[in-house]
C-alpha cells in the first residue's frame, strides 16, 4: 500500500515538473522577442528567384532593396548585443519588409515585361517629388513638433516611405508603429481625386470601434478638407468639386493591418495590438501629419536622382 502511495506521489511530482517546464517554455516564448527570420528568408527567396535579370534590368530597385536589407540586418545584430528580454526587432522587421516591397516591385516589373525606363518607376517619381517637396514636409514636421511641445500634447507623424507612424508627445518621440498603406504609397494622390497615399496636415475628427467600423478601431481624419478641395479644383479645373469647410472622413487610421503589406485603399493600417495603444493616445482633434518621409533617408535618395 505504501509502495502505491509513493508511486502516485512520484507520478504527481513528474507531472508537476513537466507542467512547470511547459509553462516556462510558453512564458519564455512570449517574453523573448524573435528576430524577423521568416521575412529575411522571404526576401532571399525573391532575390534568388529573380537572379541576374534583376541586377541587369532593375539596378536602382535592387540597390534600394539591398539598402533596406542591410539596414535591417545591422539593426538585428544591434539588438542581439542587448539583454535578451530587452531586444526589440520591430525596426529590423520594418526595414526588411521595405526590402521585400522593392524586390516584389522588380519581380512584378519583370512579369509584366516592363522596360527599365526610370519614368515608369514609381520610386523614381518619389525621388523627384522628394527633391521638391522635402522642404514642405520638413516645415510641416517642425511645426507639428513645436505645437506638441508648446501645447504639451500628442501629434502623429506618418512616414509613407518607411511605413512608420511616430507618436510625438510634448515634442518628443514616445512610440512608433509599423503601418500598412496603399500599394501606390510613393505617389501623393491627395489632390488627384484618388484615395491613395494622401499627404498633408489633418486632425482626428472621430474615434470609432467595432461595430461602428469594420476595421476593429478607426481614427477618422478631416479629408477632404478645405485645402484639399481647393487643390482638387485647381488640378482638375472642375468647378463642381465642393469647397469643403468641414470634414468628410474618407481617410482613417485603423486596425486589421496584419493581412498583407501595402493593402489599404488610401488609409493607414496598424496591427490590432498596436492600434489599441495608439487609440488610447489619440483624442478628437489630435493633429496628424502625413508626409513622404520624415527621415534622412529622403535626403540621401535625393542625392541619387539624376
Amino acid at each position: 500500500m505504501a509502495q502505491k502511495r509513493l508511486t502516485r506521489r512520484v507520478i504527481r511530482v513528474i507531472i508537476l515538473i513537466i507542467s512547470l517546464i511547459v509553462l516556462l517554455i510558453i512564458i519564455i516564448g512570449t517574453i523573448i522577442p524573435t528576430p524577423p527570420i521568416e521575412e529575411f528568408n522571404t526576401y532571399h527567396e525573391l532575390i534568388n528567384k529573380q537572379g541576374k535579370e534583376l541586377y541587369l534590368k532593375y539596378k536602382d530597385t535592387f540597390a534600394d532593396a539591398e539598402f533596406f536589407r542591410n539596414e535591417a540586418f545591422k539593426e538585428w545584430q544591434n539588438q542581439n548585443t542587448k539583454c535578451i528580454i530587452k531586444r526589440d526587432y520591430s525596426e529590423s522587421k520594418r526595414m526588411i519588409l521595405m526590402a521585400i516591397s522593392f524586390a516584389e516591385e522588380a519581380d512584378n516589373n519583370m512579369k509584366n515585361n516592363k522596360k527599365n525606363n526610370p519614368a515608369d518607376n514609381a520610386l523614381f517619381h518619389f525621388k523627384q517629388e522628394a527633391s521638391i517637396k522635402y522642404p514642405v514636409w520638413n516645415k510641416w514636421i517642425q511645426k507639428a513638433i513645436l505645437y506638441s511641445k508648446e501645447k504639451k500634447t500628442v501629434v502623429l507623424l506618418v512616414d509613407k516611405f518607411i511605413h512608420n507612424c511616430l507618436v510625438i508627445e510634448n515634442g518628443v518621440e514616445v512610440a512608433n508603429f509599423l503601418v500598412e498603406i496603399d500599394t501606390n504609397y510613393v505617389i501623393d494622390n491627395s489632390y488627384k481625386g484618388g484615395l491613395t497615399s494622401v499627404e498633408g496636415c489633418y486632425y482626428v475628427t472621430s474615434k470609432k470601434t467595432t461595430p461602428e467600423t469594420p476595421f476593429y478601431k478607426s481614427l477618422y481624419l478631416n479629408y477632404l478638407n478645405k485645402k484639399d478641395s481647393i487643390h482638387l479644383k485647381n488640378t482638375h479645373h472642375n468647378p463642381d468639386i465642393p469647397n469643403l469647410n468641414i470634414l468628410t472622413e474618407r481617410i482613417s487610421i485603423h486596425g486589421k493591418g496584419d493581412k498583407d503589406y501595402n493593402q489599404t485603399d488610401g488609409n493607414i493600417a496598424l496591427a490590432n495590438e498596436d492600434m489599441d495603444k495608439l487609440y488610447d493616445w489619440v483624442k478628437i482633434g489630435t493633429r496628424v501629419i502625413i508626409v513622404g518621409s520624415t527621415r534622412d533617408i529622403t535626403r540621401n535618395m535625393v542625392k541619387n536622382v539624376d
